[in-house]
Order: structure tokens, then C-alpha cells, then sequence
């Protein structure tokens, strides 16, 4: 049985305040990119359509989708996340893992690192409040990383 509201044409709409299941929401907002951001459009290249891209994200080999994958104006490539409910800390994690993956993928294909612009868009009913949390952090802090080989030995990371 096909979910007929799946199969929207462009030119109709579904209610921004309510969606029955997370596909709903990821369909409207790539049909109605303006709605969050003037002048997005869907990202196309290298047989990438925009929506549900499928990536690894980690070394393991684990699969992600990345919901909805746009360019902005200035040709940055946005990657956008749709939560049907919360959007937290997890979906903050995501959202980086996935625009670090994209970097990586354009690099591998020849593109230099400083020509390569790419930013994350999180969609929530609500943001959870660690998410809230985490973005004030992130804004007004600098994070350093670092690896160790031993208890002893530190390497800065980046």
C-alpha cells in the first residue's frame, strides 16, 4: 500500500504544523526549500539528487542518510536534518558527522579544502534543551581536541 501524500506534486503543499511520519516532513521541506532559507535550491552532482543521500559516517562502515542535501546562494552546501520531534545533541552529532563526510567526499573528488563551504541545518518540532545547550556553547567557545597514544602522550588534533 503506497502512502498517496508521498506523492505530492510540487505545486501542493502539506500543513507545516503537523506531519504523520518523517518522510511527510523531509518531501515538504526539499519541495519547499524557500520556506527555509531564500535561495536554496537541491544540491545535483555527481549523481547526488539532494535528498536522502545516502554516506558512511564512520570508520566502522556505518550508513546514514543525510535527509535533505542543498546549496545556498553563495554555492555552500547545506545539509539539512529533519527530526519529526526533538532535535538534540545526537542530531547536532549527526548533522557534523555528515557535513565532514561531504568535505571529505569533495576533496577525494579533486576539490581543494578552502573551495569547499559546507554548513548544517537541524528541523525539530522543538529543539531539547541540550541541543539548546550545546549550540550556546559551541557559540561562544572554542573546543581543542586531542588524541593520546598513552596517559602521557598527547597529540592536538587539527
Amino acid at each position: 500500500m503506497h502512502d498517496p501524500i508521498l506523492r505530492l506534486s510540487a505545486s501542493q503543499q502539506l500543513p507545516i504544523a503537523h506531519f504523520e511520519k518523517e518522510e511527510q516532513m523531509k518531501l515538504h521541506f526539499a519541495k519547499n526549500l524557500h520556506l527555509i532559507e531564500p535561495g536554496l535550491t537541491l544540491y545535483e552532482e555527481d549523481g547526488i539528487t539532494g535528498t536522502e543521500v545516502p554516506c558512511r559516517v564512520t570508520n566502522w562502515g556505518r550508513q546514514g542518510s543525510i535527509d535533505i542535501l542543498a546549496v545556498d546562494e553563495r554555492e555552500t552546501i547545506v545539509v539539512i536534518e529533519c527530526k519529526m520531534n526533538y532535535g538534540d545533541a545526537a542530531a547536532f552529532g549527526q548533522v557534523l558527522g555528515y557535513m565532514a563526510w561531504i568535505r571529505s567526499r569533495l576533496i577525494s573528488l579533486g576539490r581543494s579544502p578552502e573551495e569547499i563551504n559546507v554548513r548544517g541545518i537541524i528541523i525539530a518540532k522543538r529543539a531539547n534543551p541540550i541541543l539548546r545547550l550545546v549550540m550556546k556553547e559551541l557559540s561562544t567557545s572554542n573546543i581543542t581536541v586531542f588524541e593520546y597514544e598513552d596517559a602521557l602522550n598527547l597529540t592536538k588534533v587539527g
